[in-house]
């Protein structure tokens, strides 16, 4: 049986979450990467130097950065990236090929998401993990895929747990429309969960930022 670290206790925390626990888990690694960031990443030169290497951030985490209050970090990373830029332009030719850049938040994003796979992969076969994962949200259809992609061999009571879970997900989907159809007389008195048309959302795409 493989030896339960800190990762493995987070998995176990983040199933009171009412959601998937590896969105829950990566959503908050990359709060925590911003947070490292603004206090002292931000001055650190060699981040900035593989902060240069890639031209920034992607587009959806660079704009991340305006919704933090901290416009002197943002200014100092910038700084230097905006000095490179106009230096690149006065290189540039027609016929150049844009060199493909790393975001190194999005790097970061896919190690977290790699490790708590694995944790949820090495422990499948705890009692103590199946106990708390069954009364989890389980995994988003977007992480079950990629577990399934990275696992030949899954338990019955866990293939079993996600597949009934969905199935609830599509009905109360259903549900939520057949409230809303303006010919069903009987809508006012079905009972349905008013989210469930984001919870679906979450679903399919993963937590919000998963490029």
């Amino acid at each position: 049986m493989p030896e339960k670290h800190i990762p493995y206790y987070k998995v176990q925390d983040a199933f009171s979450q009412k959601e998937c626990p590896v969105c829950f888990l990566v959503r908050d690694s990359i709060e925590k990467y911003y947070q490292g960031v603004f206090n002292g990443k931000a001055i650190d030169p060699d981040f900035n130097d593989k902060l240069r290497l890639n031209k920034g951030f992607c587009n959806l985490h660079s704009h991340k950065l305006q919704e933090y209050n901290d416009g002197v970090g943002v200014a100092i990373m910038y700084k230097l990236l905006f000095s490179d830029a106009i230096k690149d332009i006065k290189s540039i030719k027609s016929n150049n090929k844009k060199k493909i850049e790393k975001c190194l938040i999005c790097e970061y994003l896919y190690e977290n998401e790699k490790r708590y796979l694995s944790i949820v992969s090495e422990h499948i076969s705890d009692s103590e993990f199946k106990e708390n994962f069954l009364k989890s949200d389980g995994l988003c259809v977007f992480h079950y895929k990629e577990f399934l992609r990275k696992n030949k061999k899954i338990p019955n009571w866990f293939s079993g747990y996600h597949n009934n879970r969905f199935i609830e997900k599509l009905s109360m989907l259903e549900k939520f429309l057949a409230a809303h159809e303006f010919t069903n007389k009987n809508k006012y008195a079905l009972k349905y969960d008013a989210d469930i048309w984001k919870n679906v959302v979450s679903q399919l795409a993963a937590f919000k930022g998963r490029i």
